[in-house]
């Protein structure tokens, strides 16, 4: 068992080199330099030896108290990862999976203290920004030292980028070196008018695309990124992001209480893939904190797509795939249209190993799909490792990702076999079962993962090969129907047989039943007849409208349970019969109350027999369209959802224009009484349930309390 301890280890006097107590501290000399003991030349040889001595006292001192932490306090292995790992299920929940990434190892060196940028060059060479020393640190493939470029010109770096050269973003300029480490070019504030007179240049990130131009994320920059050529003129800004102002600001604003300026969030880091996308990520934002622009600068992400918060860093990956890192250490991984893959990760201050960040500042990915994350208050590189299960995924996701289906289902049913919910997945193989022609397979596979774009697409296919091969029956039983039509017609007009059936269901219309019915037909007619009826005529019983309520909440049970698969919300699912009823009946309770009330206060003429009865006539309408649309709904794509959201909001409108009238009649009021009077009962209701909210809180709590008193009483006693 061993247990790692924060190390000053391999920072300080423990690895015997010397290392500077504060940034103060002046080396002289060259770096590069070194005595034959490996040390760093041009350190006063007095400084030297003082840590030599005190090295050797706290390597003796580290030395035995590990002996007695492995002793007597052996908590922490090494073998376990230190976090979980997460992705999507079918259902679009959050489900632990097999370890995607496992913390492989450390990068600590004496010219790491605060990490700040991470890049990986074409030829593997790690380059890290470290804002402490002031350089930026060179490691090879093995991540063994090279050597420091900058020091003792860069102040405060805490962005790089490399190509033919390394490009470091600095306090106030942006310097550009040789990959030996010899300055080549400073550039500053660029001195065009276009980029403003008060704009301030203070650099944070920087990103260098194909053709040499530069996209420096600078603090403070709220006209999105700067672009700059490679002699730094200023060629403008590139993406910004959309200025949003909270309700309560634009509320101020509206009544002039306030006028806050609609400034927009400047973005918080970049990464630009070979093609020339830049993705940019914006810790503070409300919305679109990920955003992945085109040339144009537009975001081709969904813009109502809900990223995690906070994220600080975002980084590409080889197969499509980015990353993107919270500042609670957290690392997500999606694919190129962000889906999530993987999320693991996390920060946790009562552990010092490896996977364990405390102050993540960046991210970065190496050839080979290992990551690397920066720890500014360790100092430390953190390595980790994908797993067998992770490489699986990705090379199911490169053949994916290249459109070649088919090539990916092999890996994508190995990555079934492992974990039989991983949405991806399921879309993947139903993406190849598509272009292979088999839309049964694809259009089950879509259902599983819940993906209502390809589950359309393959329903569409199925539903023309259906057409095509019943078109004729259709055709046929529609002629038979127009014949036999004609044929009644004819019989009709010799004997007059139809007619006399018509007339005898006419008297008989007199039964209590068919009265009920009768009424519903002529609401869609003549609602204001039905209504007076109802009031003046006592027509209408209270036993045919109370089947009504029950009629309607069978109805609207149906219409959320069974509507097509591309329509359907789940609610039922999610919250569950009960609740469900139960808001259906305070919804209507509440309404019936509360504007019966309200109508006797403020001079309303009608009862609440009246009110009970003719609200349930009201609701008419959607009764009887609800479940042909809702079955209607079973037959269309998405592309003609505008005709399943369109009919229903008819069915719904024109019982609520019903509930106005009804309202207006029953209580026999002018139209602006009427809108008043429903403004005061759904204003009532809304106070009613907050009321009914909190008294049910301080009960239940309350009664709680009062159960546990008397029980732990009892225990007491007993």
């Amino acid at each position: 068992m061993k247990k790692v301890i924060k190390i000053l280890l391999v920072q300080g006097f423990v690895s015997g080199h010397p290392v500077p107590l504060s940034k103060n501290f002046k080396i002289r000399g060259n770096d590069n330099d070194a005595y034959p003991d490996g040390t760093l030349g041009g350190v006063d040889e007095e400084v030297w030896n003082f840590y030599k001595v005190m090295g050797g006292y706290l390597r003796s001192f580290v030395l035995v108290l590990t002996i007695c932490l492995n002793i007597f306090a052996p908590t922490i292995i090494l073998a376990e990862e230190p976090t979980n790992t997460w992705t999507i299920s079918v259902d679009g929940d959050f489900i632990q999976t097999q370890t995607a990434y496992e913390a492989m190892a450390i990068i600590a060196h004496e010219y790491l203290s605060r990490p700040e940028d991470l890049f990986i060059g074409a030829d593997g060479n790690l380059f890290v920004a470290d804002s402490y020393h002031g350089h930026i640190a060179i490691f090879d493939q093995n991540r063994n030292f090279l050597q420091t470029v900058g020091s003792g010109i860069l102040n405060n770096p805490t962005g790089v980028f490399v190509t033919d050269y390394i490009f470091v973003a600095d306090t106030e300029d942006v310097f550009v070196f040789n990959l030996d480490g010899t300055l080549v070019n400073e550039i500053g504030r660029p001195d065009s008018p276009l980029f403003g007179r008060a704009q301030p240049f203070r650099p944070r990130k920087i990103a260098v695309d194909v053709r040499g131009n530069l996209y420096v994320i600078g603090e403070a920059a709220n006209n999105g990124i700067i672009q700059l050529n490679a002699d730094g003129e200023f060629l403008g800004y590139f993406g910004a992001n959309q200025a949003r102002l909270s309700f309560f600001q634009a509320l101020q604003n509206f009544f002039g209480v306030g006028r806050f300026a609609i400034l927009p969030t400047p973005p918080s880091n970049l990464a630009i893939a070979d093609n020339g996308v830049v993705f940019t990520v914006t810790t503070h934002a409300q919305t679109e904190r990920v955003r992945k622009l085109n040339i144009a600068g537009n975001n081709m992400f969904d813009p109502d797509w809900v990223f995690p918060l906070l994220p600080i860093d975002i980084a590409l990956g080889n197969q499509g795939n980015f990353y993107m890192m919270t500042s609670d250490g957290s690392i997500w991984e999606y694919d190129s249209s962000a889906n999530l893959l993987f999320v693991f990760g996390g920060q946790d201050p009562n552990q010092q190993r490896f996977g364990i960040i405390h102050q993540p500042t960046s991210i970065e990915v190496s050839s080979d799909g290992n990551l690397y994350v920066a720890d500014a208050e360790s100092g430390f590189i953190h390595i980790f490792a994908p797993t067998e299960f992770t490489n699986t995924v990705h090379h199911a996701l490169t053949y994916f990702e290249e459109g070649l289906y088919t090539q990916s289902e092999d890996y994508w049913q190995e990555v079934l076999r492992l974990n039989s919910s991983f949405r991806l997945a399921h879309i993947a193989i139903g993406q190849s079962r598509f272009i292979q022609a088999d839309y049964e397979e694809a259009l089950a596979r879509f259902y599983i993962a819940n993906y209502i774009a390809g589950y359309s697409e393959a329903f569409w296919e199925l539903r023309h090969e259906w057409l095509m091969e019943n078109m004729g029956a259709f055709i046929a039983l529609f002629l038979v129907l127009l014949v036999i039509r004609a044929l009644l017609k004819q019989v009709d007009k010799r004997t007059g047989k139809v007619r006399a059936v018509k007339s005898a269901i006419h008297q008989k219309i007199d039964s209590p039943f068919l009265q009920e019915l009768d009424l519903m037909r002529r609401i869609f007619k003549q609602p204001f007849d039905v209504f007076y009826e109802i009031k003046r005529e006592k027509k209408g019983s209270l036993k045919f409208a109370t089947g009504l309520y029950i009629v309607m909440f069978i109805v609207t049970f149906i219409a959320i349970h069974f509507a097509g698969f591309i329509f359907a919300i789940n609610l039922i699912e999610e919250r569950g019969v009960p609740l469900i009823t139960t808001i259906f009946v305070l919804g209507f309770g509440l309404f019936l109350i509360i504007n019966y009330l309200i109508s006797t206060i403020t001079d309303g003429e009608g009862s609440f027999r009246d009110l009970y009865v003719a609200t349930a006539y009201s609701m008419v309408p959607f009764i009887t369209l609800a479940i042909p649309i809702t079955l209607l709904s079973r037959g269309l794509t998405l592309n003609e959802g505008f005709v399943y959201t369109f009919l229903m909001q008819i069915a719904i409108g024109w019982s609520v224009l019903l509930i106005f009238l009804m309202v207006k009649e029953i209580h026999d009021f002018s139209i602006s009484q009427t809108i008043k009077n429903l403004i005061l009962t759904v204003s009532g209701g809304l106070i009613t349930v907050i009321i009914g909210f909190i008294l049910y809180i301080l009960i239940v709590d309350q009664v709680f309390d009062f159960i546990y008193s008397i029980v732990w009483e009892v225990l007491l006693r007993v």
